[in-house]
Parts: structure tokens; sequence; C-alpha cells
């Protein structure tokens, strides 16, 4: 994954702050990063220099599915490993979904997440391998990765971002989008409804 650093100084009055952006350009929408390697370089990018400070995650879609993977990485390794709290992935996702909308991942962006996590593991001594399962589970996940990313030479190049937004929805996300596309925009407030539309317009 192609990430470029940056640092900036900015100085309001007598105060200053260095804000360092790590900018990915390789991921694309609709597709998952090229391996485990790349989201957890990231991470330890990342990481390493934020500390225990709070950063921001965005992109130019907004806040779509690269970001809630990132997200749900961080999260899940972090509640892991440092909190303890919690073993399962799955409730730490609902966690973060109930915080925000959107962040429903379909089977495939799950598996890469769990496959990323388990190889972070294994590579920082949190799992040991003792019966070759890590070679195993490489084999696998790259054969996976090939099934999910494979598309026919023969396909109009101009439906090749359809059918990868295909590839990656499953029908718990396709109705997901369905129930997240009826409450965009919708105010519930009824009373905040009368206020706004009571007075005429000043023209």
């Amino acid at each position: 994954m192609i990430q470029v650093q940056l640092s900036f100084k900015i100085t309001t009055g007598k105060e200053s702050k260095i804000v360092h952006i790590f900018y990915v350009s390789d991921w694309k929408e609709f597709d998952l990063p090229i391996g485990p390697k790349s989201i957890i370089e990231l991470y330890k990018g990342v990481s390493e220099i934020a500390e225990d400070k709070t950063i921001l995650i965005q992109n130019s879609k907004g806040v779509d599915l690269r970001v809630f993977m990132f997200v749900y990485f961080c999260c899940i390794l972090e509640k892991m490993t440092t909190d303890g709290t919690s073993s399962n992935p799955m409730e730490i996702i609902k966690m973060v979904r109930e915080r925000c909308q959107g962040g429903n991942i379909s089977f495939s962006e799950y598996s890469f997440l769990i496959t990323s996590l388990i190889t972070y593991f294994f590579e920082n001594g949190f799992l040991v391998d003792k019966s070759d399962e890590r070679i195993k589970l490489r084999s696998d996940f790259d054969d996976f990765m090939y099934e999910v990313r494979h598309i026919e030479d023969d396909v109009d190049k101009n439906l090749v971002p359809l059918i990868k937004f295909i590839k990656s929805t499953d029908s718990g996300k396709l109705l997901d989008m369905v129930k997240e596309s009826r409450d965009v925009q919708k105010i519930r407030d009824k009373e905040l409804i009368a206020e706004k539309c009571r007075d005429p317009l000043p023209f």
C-alpha cells in the first residue's frame, strides 16, 4: 500500500503544533488492500506517530468501507492486545457501528480483516505457530484473494468498477445500504420540522 507521510507546522498566535498526514493512494474503492502487510504497516506508521492521541480518518468519498476497515482493524487489535475485555471481533465491530452510521462489511471484507489480525498476532508473538498453520493460512488466503479479485480478461473495462462492487457485496451489506438510503437526510423530530417551516421565506 503506497503511503506518503506529510508533516506540517501550524501556528496560531504563540501556539504551534505539528500535524502529520498519511496519504494512502492505491487502496481503491470497492476493493481490499493488496494484502495483510499493507494494513499492518499503515497501522504501525500511524500508531507510532499518534501514540495515545486521537486521529482523524477520512477520504474523498466520505466515510466509506476503507475508513471502516482501518477503524475496525485498529479497534479490534488494540482492544485485544491492550484492553483484554473482549476477544470477539464482532462485538467490537458492533460497538463501532452503534456510534456511527454505516460500516456494514461483507464476508470477504471480514475474512481479510481477520486474516490481517492473525498475521499481526503471529508477527508480534501473540500467536505461536507449532504446526505450520501460518503457512496454510497464507496459502488459503492467497487462493481466497484470487477468487475475490479475479475478473475475466474479456470484460469491458467500463464494467470493471461495477463488477468489483458486486463482488464485494453480499445480501447483508445490500440490505444495509437500502436501510441507510431510506434514512438519508431524514429529520425525525416533528417539532423541529414545524419550527423550521413555520415562518415564510424573507423574500
